[in-house]
């Protein structure tokens, strides 16, 4: 009985986790799809930021419990912190930069998040203590292409598509992102995106997302 029930948790997790991956890499390709053609809308609203980073890693927590990997956010601002920007952008550019720290974190490693509102401005922070990326490809983690032809068979060959997604948006939403790594000691990569204020938003929270 009790092997039967352990099995099922087993086979739910991993249906759970293989059916995220699915949907988390479909929507990058529609999104990059979407890009590609110019035919993305910013939807702007009122948002609580935390919010958004505990709805983003509750997503990822099969990912982040399989490597048993602890997520710290630095320096976080006692109470809410809201923001107006398209709430959904936003999400995948962070989902994208969580997604590579965890892929190339080993396991019982830490994954810092530091975030930061200053002169109508969203500095978001994602830090890693992994493999790092090597400093003769670092110029081409923001370029799909040249990521899939050349570099197949590197180590860091996952960061291509998410990374052009990320650079992308952040150009829409007249943002700019920037990185500095070393080898095995990990990747820290920052976005700022500037404010967008308009009166009369929607306003997007729920306070009832808790931490694993």
């Amino acid at each position: 009985m009790q092997k039967k029930t352990n099995m099922k948790k087993f086979m739910s997790k991993l249906i759970y986790k293989e059916a995220f991956s699915l949907d988390f890499h479909l929507k990058n390709i529609f999104i990059s799809a979407s890009l590609e053609k110019g035919d993305v809308n910013l939807e702007i609203k009122n948002f609580d930021i935390f919010y958004l980073i505990k709805d983003t890693i509750k997503n990822f927590k099969h990912r982040i419990e399989e490597k048993k990997l602890k997520i710290i956010i630095k320096d976080f601002y006692k109470k809410k912190l809201i923001f107006s920007l398209d709430y959904e952008k936003v999400k995948i550019i962070f989902s994208n930069l969580l997604s590579n720290a965890i892929k190339f974190s080993n396991e019982n490693e830490i994954i810092e998040i530091s975030i930061e509102k200053k002169d109508e401005k969203l500095n978001f922070s994602v830090k890693d203590f992994g493999i790092g990326i090597k400093k003769e490809e670092q110029n081409l983690i923001f370029n799909r292409f040249k990521r899939l032809n050349e570099n197949i068979n590197s180590h860091n060959r996952g960061y291509g598509l998410g990374l052009a997604i990320v650079s992308d948006l952040l150009t829409l939403m007249s943002g700019e992102i920037y990185f500095k790594s070393k080898i095995n000691e990990g990747s820290t990569f920052t976005f700022i995106i500037p404010e967008k204020k308009i009166k009369n938003l929607d306003f997007v929270f729920n306070d009832g997302l808790e931490f694993f």
